[in-house]
């Protein structure tokens, strides 16, 4: 049981880190594009869609 705590502890953190560079890779990259702009803003609104709905 200790060992799936430390899976899904290592699994989360994973999670943070790529969702962290996925947004730095995308603002060193070109912001600019409408289709970037597009789908950064829909990706929001579904994350803070689900955390609400979730809570």
């Amino acid at each position: 049981m200790r060992l799936w705590t430390y899976y899904i502890e290592l699994s989360i953190w994973a999670l943070i880190v790529m969702s962290l560079t996925g947004v730095y890779l995308w603002l060193a990259s070109r912001p600019g594009f409408r289709w970037a702009q597009l789908f950064f803003a829909a990706g929001t609104v579904c994350f803070l869609a689900l955390w609400v709905f979730s809570r």
